[in-house]
């Protein structure tokens, strides 16, 4: 079938086009919106600005498609295979992406406002500058994504794994990641205001300049990450491990480190303000002031090294 045939059946209202196969053919700027084209076979075809708002596309293979500014509003993609597809300025206003593949696809300034992409795989796509405020990727996999001056506010991600993707410039305030990981991430910029991050894996990052105000880390795992001018202020890290990080120009103000694991941390310019400390590990941390580390023993912090010539 050619795309001829079915701009012509859509206009006479047919809307069933289940199991379609249509290869190498343009549809750009269509309307074919609110009709049926699961399990379709759209590999590799062009659908620049094509409306498919509130249509099914179920378990098609949409690979390598041109779907550029093409408008998904309400559409349901689940099990779709966008591998290799460009979405750039694609508007999928809560889209239905549930286990759907995109890896290596361009989503570039996309738009996706609360869609569900509930245990999709985004590894390796491009998302700069992308929106996806109130997006659902819970169990998502998104690793290696490069997500420079994406937006997550609001998002509810827990479960999802964010390894080694590139997430400077990020706005993520007030989003649930509880248990994500985001080993070897690139944070820099990053503001998680109010964000949910209890038990998330941030092994190995950098979160130079990130804003984490009010954000909640307990249990979460920091191991060998890297914190340079930032103001931690309420920030909640209880029981988090910081083990082996490095911290340059930090200061906690009003924050929750109990029980915190500071071993081994290299301080530098680093200030604890109104902290709670009790319970706190400093074992072999250096860089501290021998005023600092009266002032956390007093409060009840532990393992501190204090020359007693001073």
């Amino acid at each position: 079938m050619n795309g001829d045939i079915i701009l012509q059946r859509y206009a006479a209202q047919e809307r069933n086009f289940y199991n379609l196969s249509l290869s190498d053919t343009s549809l750009n700027k269509s309307n074919l919106s609110e009709a049926d084209f699961s399990y379709a076979n759209f590999s590799r075809n062009h659908f620049s600005q094509t409306n498919f708002s509130k249509s099914k596309l179920i378990w098609a293979d949409l690979s390598q498609a041109n779907l550029v500014q093409a408008n998904l509003k309400e559409a349901d993609l689940s099990y779709a295979n966008l591998c290799w597809a460009k979405l750039q300025q694609v508007s999928a206003i809560a889209a239905h992406f549930n286990n759907t593949r995109f890896n290596y696809a361009r989503l570039d300034n996309a738009c996706l406002t609360q869609a569900s992409l509930i245990e999709a795989c985004l590894d390796e796509v491009t998302l700069q500058q992308a929106d996806l405020t109130q997006a659902s990727l819970i169990k998502a996999s998104l690793k290696s994504v490069d997500a420079t001056g994406a937006i997550f506010k609001n998002i509810q991600a827990s479960y999802s794994n964010w390894e080694s993707a590139i997430l400077t410039d990020t706005s993520w305030q007030k989003a649930n990641l509880e248990k994500a990981q985001f080993h070897e991430a690139i944070l820099s910029r990053a503001d998680f205001t109010k964000a949910n991050l209890v038990e998330a894996d941030l092994s190995n990052v950098d979160l130079t300049e990130a804003t984490l105000n009010q954000a909640s880390l307990e249990l979460s795992l920091l191991i060998n990450s890297y914190w340079q001018n930032i103001d931690l202020q309420q920030v909640g890290l209880f029981k988090a491990n910081l083990q082996g990080s490095i911290m340059k120009n930090v200061t906690f103000v009003g924050s929750d480190l109990r029980y915190a694991n500071f071993q081994n941390v290299h301080f530098s310019n680093v200030n604890f303000v109104n902290c709670a400390v009790q319970g706190a590990l400093f074992t072999g941390a250096i860089g501290l002031t021998t005023s600092q580390k009266l002032w956390l023993k007093t409060n009840g912090a532990l393992n501190l090294e204090i020359n007693e010539q001073y």
